[in-house]
């Protein structure tokens, strides 16, 4: 994951800046005419006023798939908003031909309206900044699909001890498991492919990088031209990434250091923030706390 941060001084027009650039990149056709809006929270707007429907809770309860070939469905067949209404309650059995788009790069299939029937509930507008409530649902949310995923180990594989914290970091010490990680060829390739081909964001930059592991993605940032790189992780994977990266001539450019991001005391702001936080199946590793930390920390 990649993520810039920026002085207070500047923050509010950046985040202005990032708002009108989604705006203009971003077009959403509305279900039922020809209007186009750009952004999601004017089309629910639009679609209520002009068609007395509230997609949100319209789709409230839908499957993910569901609201999927519904979307699909009401383009392909120029349904009416009552033809809607009706399909709407068989469309968990619509065919599996309208998972595929009938436009492409439908906006409308991006929007994830389970979460903004959570965000309904909790006094969250559509285009409104995340509050305490969201967090905690969400927060919620992923503790669940993690007890999900032990329950789906446990009954495929028989009992599976929880991690503790300890047991979680002394995972990482051995070389194993980053090799695993690193002959993720598409993942490692992703990131190597990102950086090098958007030098000029990291040209003379500061980054850090939280669990840096092999240091891998710190080297990448070294060679893509970052003037510095702080690798941070709480394994003795540490030492093997010392000598990786001396053993690439990397380290005028990169400290490592040992030990957790809540805990240790940087000397310094980054302009960049990296880490590959994303587990088995997203779940596993969970260092999006960590990585939230780092940001709002360094």
């Amino acid at each position: 994951m990649l993520q810039h941060s920026y002085s207070s001084d500047s923050s509010d027009n950046e985040e202005d800046y990032l708002e009108e650039e989604q705006t203009e990149e971003e077009k959403f056709l509305c279900l039922f005419c020809d209007v186009v809006l750009n952004s999601s929270g004017k089309l629910m707007d639009h679609s209520l006023k002009s068609h007395k429907l509230n997609l949100v809770s319209a789709f409230s309860g839908t499957s993910f798939y569901g609201t999927i070939k519904m979307i699909n469905y009401t383009r392909t067949n120029n349904c009416s908003v009552e033809e809607f209404s009706e399909v709407l309650k068989r469309s968990e059995m619509l065919e599996d031909e309208y998972l595929k788009p009938c436009l492409s790069d439908d906006s409308l299939l991006m929007i994830d309206f389970e979460e903004l029937t959570q965000n309904e509930s909790q006094g969250c507008s559509v285009n409104g900044k995340v509050n305490n409530g969201q967090v905690e649902f969400l927060q919620a949310k992923l503790e669940k699909m993690q007890q999900a995923y032990l329950d789906l180990l446990e009954k495929n594989a028989g009992p599976q001890p929880k991690p503790t914290k300890d047991g979680y970091f002394e995972s990482y010490d051995n070389y194993t498991i980053h090799a695993e990680m690193l002959q993720d060829k598409v993942r490692t390739e992703a990131y190597r492919d990102y950086i090098y081909n958007n030098k000029e964001i990291f040209s003379d930059k500061d980054v850090l990088d939280v669990g840096c592991g092999t240091g891998i993605l710190s080297m990448f940032c070294a060679q893509g031209g970052a003037r510095s790189v702080v690798a941070v992780d709480n394994s003795k994977i540490v030492e093997k990434a010392r000598k990786i990266i001396e053993s690439n001539n990397l380290s005028s450019k990169i400290q490592v250091v040992q030990g957790k991001i809540e805990e240790i005391e940087l000397d310094k702001k980054f302009d960049i923030l990296i880490s590959e936080w994303m587990g088995y199946g997203l779940l596993f590793e969970c260092m999006l706390d960590s990585v939230i930390t780092a940001r709002d920390k360094h």
